[in-house]
């Protein structure tokens, strides 16, 4: 009878011993099935390699020339938000960029990266580990990886990475080619390769930001924007431009090639800019664009400082480059003493934030080309006398249009009128052609620049 008990005791515990084996299975089972769909969610969803992140990574390894020499080590921590000693904010050179693009954890790693080298990494995201461990690099063993983790709505971190020298071997665009190397310190007309019926002809404009500009008839400048081909020109690469925060910045500007139409600029009898018809005309075109053009326009601020009627028409004071000073002086109408505004909007305003807006008279003016004698006789007249002067006919840019600065009354803005620039009372009709400054990291991607082989845009 012991006996028996004894043999039924171990069938109990033989059984319970298997239940027990079953759960813990299914559990086990479970809770990694859960990884693996959590996992899965990581992978599918936009938390790796988002295109907006590779983006901004771009523009990271852009602005903070990191150097991608790692010494005997196969990665480094540039910042670890979970780790004060190497936390982000610790890294004054970079915090504010840091702090703009909402990166948490950022890396630089050589090619030859092991697991070993992923998992000595402290105080790091299993998630981003193993991103980093999944790189499938494809580079040189001389390359460097800079790996980027931003914050995320989604569970986890928006990860990215941009190979270093795959970045800076990128193949120069014609643009690159014919633009480097220019000598900035003459304002002479700089003649490169001739293009596809359309020259390559560039001139520094002497200023204080000494911007580099396509001048001539017909310079290689056409550029393809908001899916138009051919359907913008560049107008230069502007230097120190303010982004609205005051960050000056290198910007390529670009005009549209044809006018949207004739537009008053208001109907109030006033040119207050930000608070005109046409600004709001121009603020709704920005919103027709597609989205890819409007993530490469950055703001600006646009100065609108204007010129007095009785100077804008003399040689010496409406010369491009006392037009260029003038359009980013502070005096406005209302800005002295008897000017009066009957709209109550006194004084003007003297700049405006805005992603778009109109070309400079000045714009015009330096875009001048011919022969350097032709050029120089142009800059050194009055815009108003660029008809009489024949500089007309040497300028691409010279269409009829608005642009800024408004005039120094209370009613009235500057046009050209094909051929010169002039004033005209804001309730006035006058063709208009957007103006827009691409971001920084914008960059021209292809094309030659003709008309037939248009200028391409990418990141």
């Amino acid at each position: 009878m012991l006996h028996l008990l004894r043999k039924k005791s171990k069938g109990y515990i033989l059984l319970e011993t298997l239940v027990v084996v079953g759960i813990l299975s299914v559990i086990l089972v479970g809770m990694y099935s859960s990884f693996l769909n959590l996992y899965s969610v990581f992978k599918s969803s936009k938390t790796y390699d988002n295109t907006e992140y590779l983006y901004r990574t771009r523009v990271l390894r852009e602005q903070l020339n990191i150097d991608a020499s790692l010494g005997s080590d196969n990665i480094v921590t540039i910042c670890n938000n979970a780790d004060s000693s190497n936390s982000c904010d610790s890294h004054s050179e970079y915090a504010n960029v840091f702090k703009k693009l909402e990166v948490q954890y950022a890396f630089l790693a050589r090619a030859t990266i092991t697991i070993g080298d992923v998992y000595t990494l402290s105080n790091v995201p299993v998630t981003i580990k193993r991103y980093i461990r999944d790189l499938d690099i494809k580079a040189d063993d001389t390359d460097v990886i800079l790996i980027v983790a931003y914050k995320s709505n989604n569970p986890g971190y928006e990860v990215a990475s941009i190979n270093y020298s795959k970045t800076e071997k990128v193949a120069k665009s014609t643009f690159d080619s014919v633009t480097s190397g220019l000598d900035s310190t003459t304002i002479e007309i700089i003649t490169k390769p001739e293009g596809n019926n359309c020259t390559n002809t560039f001139a520094y404009d002497g200023t204080t930001q000494n911007n580099l500009r396509f001048v001539g008839p017909n310079p290689c400048n056409y550029v393809t924007f908001n899916g138009e081909t051919a359907g913008w020109r560049i107008l230069g690469v502007m230097n120190e431009v303010d982004n609205g925060s005051g960050k000056l910045e290198k910007r390529i500007k670009i005009v549209k090639k044809n006018s949207l139409g004739t537009y008053i600029m208001d109907s109030n009898n006033h040119n207050n800019f930000p608070n005109t018809a046409l600004n709001q005309t121009l603020q709704d075109y920005f919103e027709t664009l597609d989205t890819t053009s409007k993530g490469m326009v950055g703001p600006a601020l646009w100065h609108l400082g204007a010129l007095l009627y009785a100077d804008y028409n003399s040689d010496e004071n409406g010369n491009a480059a006392k037009v260029y000073e003038a359009e980013r002086d502070t005096n406005v109408w209302g800005s002295t003493s008897g000017q009066n505004c009957n709209d109550g909007q006194c004084p003007r305003a003297t700049s405006i934030i805005s992603k778009i807006g109109l070309p400079y008279a000045s714009d015009v003016g330096f875009s001048v080309g011919g022969t350097d004698e032709k050029r120089a006789t142009c800059l050194s007249s009055a815009l108003s006398h660029y008809s009489s002067n024949s500089c007309y006919s040497n300028s691409w840019a010279l269409k009829a249009t608005w642009v800024f600065p408004p005039e120094n009354t209370s009613n009235r803005g500057f046009a050209f009128n094909a051929s010169k620039l002039d004033f005209f009372k804001v309730d006035y009709s006058r063709d208009v052609r957007p103006s827009v400054y691409l971001q920084p990291w914008v960059k021209i991607t292809g094309g030659s620049g003709s008309q037939s082989d248009p200028y391409t845009l990418g990141i």
